[in-house]
């Protein structure tokens, strides 16, 4: 029945996306064949992004309709080291640096970072374009998720309920386990600054995971439709685990009757993967 709903998808009419989340900023700007080069790829312009947390996941992509676009991002400052997701740490000379780039981890040739930093500071954006001999039109693509103690307990406590209700399922009351997902998942939405925090999504994506296995449907269509709203404001339009957030909530929305919220979702998936 998916295959169906995937095939009406080409005549599909799309909703409207949810709207984007605070700590979200876009700069556009337009790059020319004269600006510095970036060494071993092309001309390249720098941005700053002074970050309003002393603990944050950073998501930064890059796009263009003219060119094929590489990311690399530094901290100026000496707070802790980040973690990257799909980059690799830069080498400048014999001194290791705080720089990570990225070509197309997005999805196509989207280029992509994912960067969690403990500590104040600013970000040093540096988007290039391979080959280019006219000018290009870029647009970057910054969002701070900001953590704070209460949205990182709240991500424990979630992942201990799901400890919980696993042994309450083993045992043989599932309906027990059913229960104490469902508390656990409106629970960690309730926390203050909840909406974007990427501990919190992350585990509600985990919850979603085992409120199905459970078949508790209302359950995981609540944790995984704010995963999926999560993932729509910080990653790139084809990045895969977009895709993947899009077609899980859709079988579970198509299982609750909703055929239409399920052609959607399954219409987006379809138009990323071309």
């Amino acid at each position: 029945m998916l295959t169906l709903i995937l095939t009406a998808c080409l005549t599909a009419a799309l909703q409207d996306e949810p709207t984007i989340l605070k700590h979200a900023t876009k700069h556009e700007f337009t790059l020319s064949p004269k600006d510095p080069v970036l060494e071993g790829i092309g001309p390249s312009k720098t941005i700053r992004y002074v970050l309003e947390s002393d603990d944050s996941v950073l998501f930064v992509y890059a796009e263009s309709p003219e060119a094929d676009l590489v990311l690399r991002a530094q901290f100026d400052s000496t707070a802790t080291a980040p973690k990257p997701s799909g980059a690799a740490a830069l080498i400048a000379g014999k001194k290791r640096v705080e720089a990570f780039e990225d070509d197309d981890s997005g999805g196509g040739t989207t280029p992509f970072l994912r960067l969690e930093r403990k500590g104040h500071g600013t970000l040093l954006i540096q988007a290039a374009a391979k080959r280019a001999t006219t000018e290009i039109r870029i647009t970057v693509h910054c969002f701070e998720a900001r953590e704070s103690a209460a949205t990182r307990a709240a991500a424990a406590a979630s992942e201990a309920a799901l400890e919980e209700s696993q042994q309450l399922a083993q045992s043989g009351d599932l309906d027990g386990a059913r229960a104490n997902l469902a508390e656990a998942l409106n629970r960690m939405l309730e926390t203050p600054g909840a909406d974007h925090s990427a501990a919190i999504h992350g585990a509600a994506e985990n919850l979603g995971l085992d409120a199905d296995r459970l078949s508790d449907l209302p359950t995981t269509r609540g944790a995984w439709s704010k995963a999926h709203d999560f993932h729509f404001r910080t990653l790139p339009p084809d990045h895969p685990d977009l895709q993947v957030a899009r077609f899980n909530l859709a079988a579970t929305t198509y299982t609750l009757g909703d055929l239409e919220g399920a052609r959607d979702l399954l219409a987006r998936v379809y138009r990323a993967r071309g």
